[in-house]
Protein backbone atom coordinates (compact mmCIF):
# COMPACT_ATOMS: atom_id res chain seq x y z
CA UNK A 1 0.00 0.00 0.00
CA UNK A 2 2.80 2.42 0.91
CA UNK A 3 4.50 1.74 -2.43
CA UNK A 4 1.34 2.67 -4.32
CA UNK A 5 1.07 5.94 -2.40
CA UNK A 6 4.64 6.79 -3.40
CA UNK A 7 3.86 5.98 -7.02
CA UNK A 8 0.79 8.23 -7.02
CA UNK A 9 2.87 11.09 -5.57
CA UNK A 10 5.57 10.45 -8.21
CA UNK A 11 3.03 10.60 -11.06
CA UNK A 12 1.59 13.84 -9.63
CA UNK A 13 5.06 15.38 -9.50
CA UNK A 14 5.70 14.17 -13.05
CA UNK A 15 2.52 15.90 -14.26
CA UNK A 16 3.55 19.13 -12.52
CA UNK A 17 7.05 19.08 -13.99
CA UNK A 18 5.84 18.31 -17.52
CA UNK A 19 3.23 21.08 -17.33
CA UNK A 20 5.79 23.67 -16.13
CA UNK A 21 8.20 22.68 -18.91
CA UNK A 22 5.41 22.98 -21.49
CA UNK A 23 4.43 26.42 -20.13
CA UNK A 24 8.02 27.65 -20.26
CA UNK A 25 8.42 26.52 -23.87
CA UNK A 26 5.05 27.17 -25.51
CA UNK A 27 2.98 29.50 -23.31
CA UNK A 28 2.05 32.83 -24.94
CA UNK A 29 1.78 34.56 -21.55
CA UNK A 30 5.12 33.92 -19.84
CA UNK A 31 4.05 35.71 -16.62
CA UNK A 32 1.26 33.37 -15.54
CA UNK A 33 0.81 29.68 -14.80
CA UNK A 34 -2.13 27.40 -14.15
CA UNK A 35 -0.46 26.66 -10.80
CA UNK A 36 -1.00 29.49 -8.31
CA UNK A 37 2.14 28.58 -6.34
CA UNK A 38 4.50 28.48 -9.35
CA UNK A 39 6.94 31.33 -10.04
CA UNK A 40 6.70 33.41 -13.16
CA UNK A 41 8.62 32.14 -16.16
CA UNK A 42 12.14 33.57 -16.11
CA UNK A 43 12.35 33.75 -12.33
CA UNK A 44 13.85 31.08 -10.11
CA UNK A 45 11.06 28.51 -9.88
CA UNK A 46 11.49 27.15 -6.34
CA UNK A 47 8.46 24.89 -6.64
CA UNK A 48 9.88 23.38 -9.84
CA UNK A 49 13.26 22.75 -8.23
CA UNK A 50 11.79 21.18 -5.09
CA UNK A 51 9.43 19.01 -7.12
CA UNK A 52 12.33 17.89 -9.32
CA UNK A 53 14.39 16.85 -6.31
CA UNK A 54 11.54 14.82 -4.80
CA UNK A 55 10.73 13.34 -8.22
CA UNK A 56 14.29 12.04 -8.48
CA UNK A 57 14.33 10.66 -4.94
CA UNK A 58 11.06 8.82 -5.44
CA UNK A 59 12.27 7.43 -8.76
CA UNK A 60 15.41 6.11 -7.08
CA UNK A 61 13.88 4.70 -3.91
CA UNK A 62 10.09 4.80 -3.92
CA UNK A 63 9.37 2.85 -7.10
CA UNK A 64 11.86 0.17 -6.14
CA UNK A 65 10.78 -0.18 -2.53
CA UNK A 66 9.47 -3.70 -3.19
CA UNK A 67 12.88 -4.70 -4.49
CA UNK A 68 15.14 -3.13 -1.89
CA UNK A 69 12.86 -3.09 1.11
CA UNK A 70 14.33 -6.29 2.47
CA UNK A 71 17.80 -4.89 1.88
CA UNK A 72 17.20 -1.96 4.18
CA UNK A 73 15.75 -4.07 6.94
CA UNK A 74 14.74 -7.65 7.64
CA UNK A 75 10.98 -7.91 7.59
CA UNK A 76 8.40 -10.58 7.85
CA UNK A 77 5.59 -10.85 5.28
CA UNK A 78 3.22 -7.91 5.40
CA UNK A 79 -0.07 -7.68 7.22
CA UNK A 80 -2.92 -9.68 5.80
CA UNK A 81 -0.62 -12.33 4.34
CA UNK A 82 -1.04 -14.75 7.21
CA UNK A 83 1.22 -15.70 10.09
CA UNK A 84 4.94 -15.66 9.34
CA UNK A 85 6.73 -18.98 9.08
CA UNK A 86 10.47 -19.45 9.61
CA UNK A 87 12.42 -21.98 7.57
CA UNK A 88 15.95 -22.55 6.25
CA UNK A 89 16.65 -21.83 2.61
CA UNK A 90 19.50 -23.33 0.61
CA UNK A 91 21.02 -20.93 -1.92
CA UNK A 92 20.46 -22.22 -5.46
CA UNK A 93 21.65 -19.25 -7.52
CA UNK A 94 22.76 -15.65 -7.02
CA UNK A 95 22.41 -12.97 -9.74
CA UNK A 96 23.23 -9.26 -9.97
CA UNK A 97 20.07 -7.27 -10.79
CA UNK A 98 21.91 -4.24 -12.18
CA UNK A 99 20.58 -1.91 -9.46
CA UNK A 100 23.15 -0.15 -7.26
CA UNK A 101 22.40 2.06 -4.25
CA UNK A 102 25.29 4.05 -2.75
CA UNK A 103 27.75 1.81 -4.63
CA UNK A 104 26.22 -1.31 -3.05
CA UNK A 105 24.92 -3.72 -5.73
CA UNK A 106 21.64 -5.55 -5.47
CA UNK A 107 21.45 -9.31 -5.87
CA UNK A 108 18.55 -11.64 -6.47
CA UNK A 109 18.99 -14.75 -4.33
CA UNK A 110 17.14 -17.91 -5.37
CA UNK A 111 16.49 -20.30 -2.49
CA UNK A 112 15.10 -23.77 -2.03
CA UNK A 113 13.13 -23.40 1.18
CA UNK A 114 12.62 -26.48 3.33
CA UNK A 115 9.89 -26.13 5.96
CA UNK A 116 10.26 -28.54 8.84
CA UNK A 117 6.66 -29.62 8.23
CA UNK A 118 5.79 -29.41 4.55
CA UNK A 119 7.13 -29.74 1.04
CA UNK A 120 10.15 -27.74 -0.17
CA UNK A 121 9.56 -24.85 -2.58
CA UNK A 122 11.70 -22.38 -4.52
CA UNK A 123 11.42 -18.63 -4.09
CA UNK A 124 13.69 -15.59 -4.31
CA UNK A 125 14.41 -12.28 -2.63
CA UNK A 126 16.34 -9.18 -3.66
CA UNK A 127 18.99 -7.85 -1.33
CA UNK A 128 21.60 -5.10 -1.30
CA UNK A 129 24.88 -6.86 -0.51
CA UNK A 130 28.35 -5.34 -0.18
CA UNK A 131 31.42 -7.06 -1.61
CA UNK A 132 32.48 -8.67 1.68
CA UNK A 133 29.07 -10.28 2.25
CA UNK A 134 28.61 -11.23 -1.41
CA UNK A 135 31.58 -13.59 -1.16
CA UNK A 136 29.57 -15.71 1.30
CA UNK A 137 26.53 -15.97 -0.96
CA UNK A 138 27.46 -19.23 -2.64
CA UNK A 139 25.20 -22.04 -3.91
CA UNK A 140 24.68 -24.53 -1.10
CA UNK A 141 24.82 -21.88 1.61
CA UNK A 142 22.05 -21.75 4.19
CA UNK A 143 19.93 -18.70 5.08
CA UNK A 144 16.99 -18.39 7.46
CA UNK A 145 13.94 -16.79 5.84
CA UNK A 146 10.43 -15.82 6.86
CA UNK A 147 7.40 -16.27 4.61
CA UNK A 148 3.66 -16.68 4.63
CA UNK A 149 1.85 -19.80 3.49
CA UNK A 150 -0.62 -17.47 1.76
CA UNK A 151 2.12 -15.90 -0.39
CA UNK A 152 5.27 -17.96 -0.78
CA UNK A 153 6.56 -15.63 -3.50
CA UNK A 154 7.23 -12.97 -0.89
CA UNK A 155 10.03 -13.95 1.46
CA UNK A 156 12.46 -12.00 3.62
CA UNK A 157 15.60 -12.74 5.56
CA UNK A 158 15.00 -13.65 9.19
CA UNK A 159 17.24 -12.47 12.01
CA UNK A 160 19.79 -15.28 12.46
CA UNK A 161 20.45 -14.14 16.03
CA UNK A 162 16.84 -14.49 17.18
CA UNK A 163 15.94 -17.37 19.47
CA UNK A 164 13.10 -18.39 17.14
CA UNK A 165 15.52 -18.85 14.24
CA UNK A 166 18.04 -20.73 16.39
CA UNK A 167 15.32 -23.11 17.57
CA UNK A 168 14.06 -23.65 14.02
CA UNK A 169 17.54 -24.36 12.70
CA UNK A 170 18.15 -26.85 15.50
CA UNK A 171 14.93 -28.74 14.70
CA UNK A 172 15.83 -28.70 11.01
CA UNK A 173 19.29 -30.14 11.69
CA UNK A 174 17.79 -32.92 13.80
CA UNK A 175 15.15 -33.74 11.17
CA UNK A 176 17.83 -33.93 8.45
CA UNK A 177 20.14 -36.19 10.44
CA UNK A 178 22.82 -33.51 10.87
CA UNK A 179 23.05 -34.31 14.58
CA UNK A 180 23.96 -37.88 15.43
CA UNK A 181 21.15 -39.69 17.26
CA UNK A 182 23.31 -40.37 20.30
CA UNK A 183 24.15 -36.64 20.58
CA UNK A 184 20.62 -35.23 20.31
CA UNK A 185 20.13 -35.29 24.08
CA UNK A 186 23.45 -33.51 24.62
CA UNK A 187 22.56 -30.82 22.04
CA UNK A 188 18.98 -30.28 23.14
CA UNK A 189 19.25 -30.68 26.94
CA UNK A 190 22.93 -30.37 27.80
CA UNK A 191 24.99 -27.64 29.41
CA UNK A 192 27.32 -25.54 27.27
CA UNK A 193 30.92 -25.22 28.44
CA UNK A 194 33.98 -23.61 26.81
CA UNK A 195 36.37 -25.93 25.03
CA UNK A 196 39.40 -25.89 22.76
CA UNK A 197 40.08 -27.98 19.64
CA UNK A 198 43.03 -30.36 20.10
CA UNK A 199 42.71 -32.24 16.81
CA UNK A 200 40.40 -32.35 13.81
CA UNK A 201 39.76 -35.21 11.41
CA UNK A 202 37.31 -35.30 8.46
CA UNK A 203 35.31 -38.52 8.21
CA UNK A 204 34.61 -38.21 4.48
CA UNK A 205 30.82 -38.20 4.92
CA UNK A 206 28.66 -35.41 3.47
CA UNK A 207 25.00 -34.64 4.02
CA UNK A 208 22.77 -31.70 3.02
CA UNK A 209 25.79 -29.83 1.68
CA UNK A 210 27.68 -30.19 4.97
CA UNK A 211 30.79 -32.18 5.83
CA UNK A 212 31.29 -34.41 8.84
CA UNK A 213 34.33 -34.03 11.07
CA UNK A 214 35.46 -35.53 14.36
CA UNK A 215 37.06 -33.06 16.75
CA UNK A 216 39.10 -33.91 19.82
CA UNK A 217 38.19 -31.34 22.46
CA UNK A 218 39.64 -30.17 25.75
CA UNK A 219 36.54 -29.25 27.74
CA UNK A 220 37.08 -26.61 30.42
CA UNK A 221 33.98 -26.48 32.68
CA UNK A 222 33.33 -23.24 34.51
CA UNK A 223 31.53 -24.98 37.39
CA UNK A 224 34.74 -26.02 39.12
CA UNK A 225 34.88 -29.60 37.85
CA UNK A 226 38.05 -30.97 36.26
CA UNK A 227 38.94 -30.46 32.63
CA UNK A 228 38.58 -33.48 30.39
CA UNK A 229 39.06 -34.56 26.80
CA UNK A 230 36.27 -35.86 24.57
CA UNK A 231 35.58 -36.57 20.92
CA UNK A 232 32.69 -34.91 19.07
CA UNK A 233 31.49 -35.90 15.60
CA UNK A 234 29.43 -33.20 13.93
CA UNK A 235 28.37 -31.85 10.53
CA UNK A 236 29.65 -28.41 9.53
CA UNK A 237 29.11 -26.16 6.55
CA UNK A 238 32.36 -26.01 4.54
CA UNK A 239 32.66 -22.25 5.20
CA UNK A 240 32.67 -22.93 8.95
CA UNK A 241 35.74 -25.17 8.79
CA UNK A 242 38.04 -22.15 8.95
CA UNK A 243 36.64 -21.44 12.43
CA UNK A 244 37.33 -24.96 13.68
CA UNK A 245 41.08 -25.48 13.62
CA UNK A 246 43.53 -26.78 16.21
CA UNK A 247 43.50 -24.29 19.06
CA UNK A 248 40.16 -22.71 18.08
CA UNK A 249 37.89 -21.80 21.01
CA UNK A 250 34.55 -23.61 20.75
CA UNK A 251 31.80 -24.86 23.06
CA UNK A 252 30.95 -28.36 24.22
CA UNK A 253 27.39 -29.37 25.05
CA UNK A 254 26.79 -32.45 27.16
CA UNK A 255 24.60 -33.80 29.89
CA UNK A 256 26.42 -33.74 33.25
CA UNK A 257 25.65 -37.44 33.69
CA UNK A 258 27.13 -38.30 30.24
CA UNK A 259 30.31 -36.22 29.69
CA UNK A 260 31.44 -38.88 27.21
CA UNK A 261 28.76 -37.75 24.72
CA UNK A 262 29.71 -34.24 23.59
CA UNK A 263 28.27 -32.11 20.81
CA UNK A 264 30.56 -29.29 19.69
CA UNK A 265 29.20 -25.87 18.68
CA UNK A 266 31.18 -22.93 17.33
CA UNK A 267 29.18 -20.42 19.39
CA UNK A 268 27.38 -20.87 22.67
CA UNK A 269 23.94 -22.27 21.86
CA UNK A 270 20.68 -22.59 23.72
CA UNK A 271 18.97 -25.88 24.48
CA UNK A 272 15.79 -26.87 22.65
CA UNK A 273 12.72 -25.18 24.12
Amino acid sequence: MFTWILRIVWFALSAFLVTRIYESLFSHDQTTSIFPFASAIGEVDVAFLVAGVFWGLLLTFGLFSNSIGSALRSTSPGPGSGPAQIAPGTIVEVRRTGLTVNDVPQYEIFLEIEPIDGEPFVSSLKQLVDAAEAAHLQPGGLLAVSYSEANRDRIALADPQSREVEQMMLRWRISHGLILPELIAARTRGVSQPASVLALRPTGERKAGQVQVTARLLVMPTDGTDQFEADSTIFLHPEALSRVQVGSPVFAMYEPSRPDLVHMTIQRQETLA
